[in-house]
């Protein structure tokens, strides 16, 4: 695309390192999208495979793919400079080793021309390894007008890829921190919810690829440290107290299903307590969605229930704490 053209109504935007295995399936299922007014701006932030001529041969069958070559600077300062570079109203990511639906982009235009509230769209996200085996659906996302709260406590987003935006919106939440260089995503939603809400489509619309060795997988204990590190932030701005990294760890251990045994059970106590006084500032400060409040409670009592197996059958103390703590919550709801 050349500079005096008008501007597409979405630009994409993929930083890729590396990433010549998976690669021309990522971008292929963006060019094979029903919606087809976009431009492809692919950042190959320093790989030294064959990534950089892959991404040339396929420009060369398609002029809408914009190749940005750059020294390695790490996923966040890619996607910043992706996003300085696009030239839409809207921004859709992608990442280099997953899969777009045909339809993706269709839908989350439709949703963000329709709804003007939001700031972003996302959808269910199908996990799934490299031989085509599907190891889940991510679809515990919503209700929209909670994702805000259950934020405070992880990434009720859940994903990076998948999402749309609108860049008026990330340039009023400041845009990636290149502070975080990793759950990057995290800290961009918390702040991009602060301007207006997200729009969950309730159908797998991104195939994320899993356990082949993603940023994800090779990073998960740096991003955990960053994931904690938003999650008191938010719960600070929400309830207006601090919460230790324990408590923000337990957070992720119980809303992740993690198995019991991982959290302290001191740590389990004062989470739950901490969640109790972060659903009661949310809905004191959002009066109008009061009558959700029960569904909440009951949300997290059936999850502290089903949590109960996981503790073991001769782990009678941890059965008894889950088993507290499922009693305390469906009786407040």
């Amino acid at each position: 695309m050349t500079n005096g053209a008008p501007p597409p109504a979405v630009s994409v935007v993929m930083s890729v390192y590396n990433g010549e295995e998976h690669l021309e399936k990522a971008i292929q299922s963006i060019l094979d999208q029903t919606f087809t007014d976009f431009e492809f701006i692919i950042i190959n932030d320093g790989s030294t495979d064959g990534t950089k001529q892959l991404v040339e041969r396929m420009a060369d069958s398609d002029d809408r793919i914009v190749l940005v070559d750059q020294k390695n600077t790490g996923l966040t300062q890619a996607l910043c400079n992706g996003v300085n570079t696009a030239r839409a109203p809207l921004i859709a990511r992608m990442d280099a080793d997953d899969i777009s639906t045909p339809d993706r982009f269709a839908r989350q235009v439709e949703v963000m021309r329709s709804r003007p509230d939001c700031v972003a769209a996302t959808c269910f996200i199908e996990h799934f390894f490299d031989d085509g085996t599907v190891r889940g659906v991510a679809n515990h996302i919503g209700p929209e007008p909670l994702i805000p709260l259950y934020n405070v406590f992880s990434n009720r987003i859940g994903g990076h890829g998948q999402v749309m935006f609108r860049k008026s919106a990330y340039d009023a939440a400041g845009g990636y921190d290149p502070a975080f260089r990793y759950s990057q995503d995290y800290d961009l939603w918390a702040r991009l919810l602060e301007h207006g809400s997200f729009a969950l489509i309730e159908d797998v619309l991104y195939r994320w690829r899993v356990g082949h060795g993603s940023v994800t997988d090779k990073n998960k204990s740096a991003q955990l440290d960053c994931a904690l590190e938003i999650s008191m932030r938010e719960y600070q701005k929400l309830a207006g107290l601090p919460i230790a990294k324990a408590t923000a760890q337990a957070f992720i251990d119980f809303w992740w299903a993690r198995k019991p045994e991982g959290t302290p059970m001191r740590d389990t106590l004062r989470a739950t307590k901490a969640m109790d006084r972060a659903i009661t500032a949310f809905f004191e400060k959002q009066p109008e969605l009061r009558e959700m409040e029960s569904g909440v409670r009951r949300t997290i009592s059936s999850t502290w229930r089903w949590r109960i197996p996981l503790a073991g059958k001769l782990n009678l103390a941890r059965r008894a704490l889950l088993l507290g703590h499922a009693i305390y919550w469906r009786l407040s709801a």
